[in-house]
């Protein structure tokens, strides 16, 4: 288990670690990172740009679990005690779908029609002796 200090991160790593959980704000309400907009010093904006791009998408990526992880909990505590009711990741994880679906080449759905082949049942029954009593022959459609 890692445990992160969040005390301990400078003013600059909070700034990308408060834009992932503004990220999945956006994502769980189906808007758009356009309306939400971070308000901050200009040295922080500028510390926060001069981030490695590794770094910087290290420190968004804990800010999106860490905003999920919260999300989710509150989500099965709320399921638990409304069984019927609807997830709250259920939304964000169709419209995700659907956008794989219009978009991804690699994310399509392959059918093909095929001809059902006949099949022969036999079903057999036998009497206290274990000889043969009836005998039936069935024909079926299945598709292989």
């Amino acid at each position: 288990m890692r445990v992160v200090d969040m005390l301990a991160l400078t003013e600059p790593q909070k700034f990308w670690v408060e834009a992932g959980k503004l990220a999945v704000k956006a994502m769980m309400s189906g808007r758009s990172l356009d309306h939400f907009q971070i308000e901050d010093t200009e040295a922080v904006l500028a510390g926060a740009m001069k981030q490695s791009d590794k770094n910087r998408m290290k420190l968004l990526q804990a800010g999106v679990v860490s905003e999920l992880k919260r999300m989710l909990a509150e989500d099965a505590v709320r399921l638990f005690r409304t069984p019927n009711g609807t997830s709250v990741a259920a939304a964000p994880l169709v419209r995700y779908l659907i956008h794989l679906f219009a978009n991804d080449p690699n994310f399509k759905i392959s059918a093909r029609a095929v001809e059902p082949s006949k099949a022969r049942r036999k079903i057999v029954s036998h009497d206290a002796h274990g000889r043969i009593k009836s005998f039936l022959e069935i024909e079926e459609s299945i598709v292989v």
